[in-house]
């Protein structure tokens, strides 16, 4: 299975510019977790992410009162990892595993932003795919019961 198979399309971005007050109002608006920070002087290339935990642990914790005045390049993390959607799912997951991160930036050759995958895509789209096998599996057992009957 690919990326691209498995990868949410409709990604929630954010400049580096904007406040985090800002960022957290889209996420509350869009009820998404995650934004990809993105330059809109390099063709919507992601340069960081931004995680609701992000903005509790460096942003609230630390300085509640500045929320409409820090920013989310200030509280980003950057230098995120991305992924093809033509990658596998398997090569993914190595990916995450390696980098320390449940979430990856999918973008096309030219390192534009395409999706995002997240390790709970890719549990979610796996625990289909052994629903879908359980089911098959029931069938069968059914129809061999009623066969030896």
């Amino acid at each position: 299975m690919k990326v691209g198979d498995v990868c949410r399309r409709a990604v929630v971005t954010a400049m580096p510019g904007e406040t985090i007050a800002e960022a957290a109002r889209r996420m509350r608006d869009h009820h998404v977790g995650t934004v990809v920070v993105v330059d809109p002087d390099r063709g919507e290339r992601p340069i960081g992410i931004l995680t609701d935990r992000d903005i509790v642990v460096s942003a609230v914790a630390q300085s509640p009162d500045k929320l409409e005045v820090l920013e989310v390049g200030d509280v980003m993390t950057p230098d995120v990892v991305t992924i093809h959607p033509f990658e596998s799912v398997r090569s993914a997951l190595e990916l995450m595993h390696r980098h320390g991160v449940r979430r990856l930036p999918v973008v096309d050759g030219d390192g534009r932003l395409e999706g995002l995958l997240s390790l709970d895509d890719i549990l979610e789209t796996k625990a289909a795919e052994l629903d879908e096998l359980v089911g098959l599996v029931a069938g069968e057992q059914r129809r061999e019961r009623e066969v030896r009957r």
